[in-house]
């Protein structure tokens, strides 16, 4: 057998490995480099096209690799460099997606394709501030193109200028008024500014242009204000009958169908309803509660005492107040109390914590102490500051010009030793509220991204104790660094816990603080409603309507 056919036959047993996406297919695709070195242009075909095919079936773990095989003969052959892009888009990995794309840009430069899909991989990331830049740069030679428009509007809304955003979108539906995902994007963004009527309308006019819209129904039940009337029950209980309804559209449907009865009392029917649009958004997303457990036990092993006495010089900056804890807990409130205040900005549930986390979280590090948290460990003084001056300098296009801002991410409490290690003068607040009513709130919420484990009260339960635990862990580590705020206590004692907050922060009580509800500012959570109303106490209890249905929740916290 000579050499041209020793590499087809063993090409084809490497297409079979990775038909059956084999564990050892990387190290059958480094055998075949050694022992063939460069592929023919008529073996890359053929390997590209069994790549391609393998991601069209959703096989991307084969597709990687063998798009690296090519890579590895040829590696600046843009058709895999391109696809490995994909996979990785297809697989969440937007940085490295990112990176990917810029390889090909450097190989064809010219390809507006090119620069969509690096602008769509970059909003992706968080990094919204060069989407704005890609997309001036395709709408200049391509003016009018409502793709670039409409990702260049999302980018604005992403950056907190919701009116640039409001114009943008304005100018699109000048030419395109029937479209209903701008018409939906519209209404959005008039809701965050607080044009609560004008957002109604708009989520109105999806509808009639799209009768079974299951967003625009839970955009108008994301208002928490809005009430169905009973021809809006039965329009939703027509639109989930249609065939063409796809799973997150009936689950959007089912979650505002959910609050329509709630707001009746029908709360048997309405948990029901609440069950299924959960089981539906659970499909959608893949969440293992073990993997926050681990988590968790990783930052309680890394971040002790110990290490933050040997990490104590890093940035300075004592600007950042950081808001965590979990959705539904009142975080809102809070913000929207403190962002009265005449020295605090508020931005929004800002992503660069995440990033950064994401970052040091790389995949090609190797070691026990190489990925996240253990990275730390690693970093001396000068890259710990390094870090906190990056975050500085990533968040500043959020704030005003107040000396503190705030960042209010939630989540972020998992993240309280990285923010310790790189500003260890930033405040850090824990808004906390009954875990019971939290846990129900969250239940009958639909969320967007980032919150996997809200589609099942189990889920709930065991996130929440885990929660509680590494707060225990982080007020041990870090004695007097973290306030604890209770809703209920805000509820029920504004002013007190107003100036408790603020004594925390090193500032003095305004008076404003008080009547946060007049504020003008845009608000781009699920309470923005909500906050433009004085407090009430109504909502403290409401999770006792559903209290029978509570066994799993209360079981997953009870758990020790």
């Amino acid at each position: 057998m000579n050499r041209l056919e020793q590499m087809d036959t063993d090409l084809v047993a490497l297409q079979e490995l990775s038909q059956r996406g084999s564990e050892g297919l990387a190290a059958a695709t480094k055998q075949f480099m050694a022992d063939h070195g460069a592929l023919g242009r008529s073996h890359k075909d053929a390997l590209f096209a069994r790549a391609t095919d393998r991601f069209k079936q959703g096989e991307l773990y084969a597709a990687e690799q063998l798009s690296r095989v090519i890579l590895q003969s040829d590696s600046k052959d843009i058709k895999s460099l391109h696809l490995l892009a994909a996979v990785a888009t297809r697989l969440g990995h937007h940085e490295d997606a990112v990176q990917l794309l810029l390889d090909c840009l450097d190989i064809s430069p010219n390809l507006p394709f090119l620069r969509y899909e690096l602008a769509s991989a970059l909003f992706k990331s968080g990094t919204f501030q060069m989407v704005l830049g890609l997309c001036d740069e395709l709408l200049a030679y391509e003016p009018g193109n409502t793709e670039y428009e409409a990702l260049r509007a999302a980018a604005l809304v992403k950056l907190g200028r919701y009116g640039d955003a409001i114009t943008q979108y304005e100018q699109i539906l000048s030419g395109n008024p029937d479209d209903a995902d701008i018409l939906l994007r519209y209404g959005i963004a008039l809701q965050i500014v607080g044009r609560t009527h004008e957002a109604i309308e708009t989520f109105r006019k999806v509808i009639d242009r799209q009768a079974n819209n299951g967003e625009a129904y839970w955009n108008l039940a994301n208002l928490k204000t809005y009430k169905f009337d009973e021809a809006d029950v039965a329009a939703m209980r027509t639109a989930l009958e249609a065939d063409s309804v796809d799973t997150l559209g009936r689950a959007h449907l089912l979650f505002a169908l959910g609050a329509a009865l709630d707001d009746r009392r029908q709360f048997n029917e309405a948990f029901r309803t609440y069950a299924e649009a959960n089981e539906l958004a659970k499909g959608l997303v893949k969440y293992d509660p073990k993997n926050t457990t681990e988590l968790v036990d990783r930052c309680r092993r890394v971040f002790t005492r110990q290490y933050f006495e040997s990490h104590k010089e890093a940035c300075d900056a004592d600007d950042p107040i950081f808001i965590v804890g979990l959705p539904r807990s009142g975080s809102t409130l809070l913000e929207q109390v403190l962002s009265s205040h005449s020295a605090i900005d508020a931005t929004m549930e800002l992503a660069e914590i995440a990033a950064m986390v994401r970052s040091l979280n790389n995949p090609n590090r190797t070691g026990k102490d190489a990925q996240f948290p253990g990275i730390l460990k690693q970093l001396e003084a000068d890259e710990l500051r390094r870090l906190g001056e990056e975050y500085l300098k990533r968040t500043r296009s959020f704030r005003g010009n107040k000396h503190f801002f705030i960042d209010k991410a939630p989540h972020n409490f998992l993240h309280i030793g990285l923010i310790a290690s790189i500003l260890p003068k930033a405040r850090i607040i824990d808004t906390r509220r009954n875990p019971f009513a939290c846990g129900m709130s969250i239940y009958k919420q639909y969320f967007a991204r980032g919150t996997g484990y809200a589609y099942d009260l189990e889920h709930i339960g065991l996130y929440y104790r885990d929660y509680l635990r590494l707060m225990k862990h982080w007020h041990d580590v870090l004695p007097g660094r973290i306030l604890t705020v209770q809703y209920e206590d805000m509820v029920n004692d504004m002013e007190g816990q107003v100036r408790k907050v603020l004594d925390y922060c090193g500032l003095e009580f305004e008076p404003q603080c008080l009547e946060f509800y007049k504020s003008k500012r845009a608000v781009a959570t699920v309470s923005s409603e909500q906050v433009r109303q004085p407090v009430y106490h109504s909502a403290l209890e409401q999770w006792r309507n559903y209290e029978p249905f509570l066994a799993p929740l209360k079981d997953a916290i009870g758990q020790t």
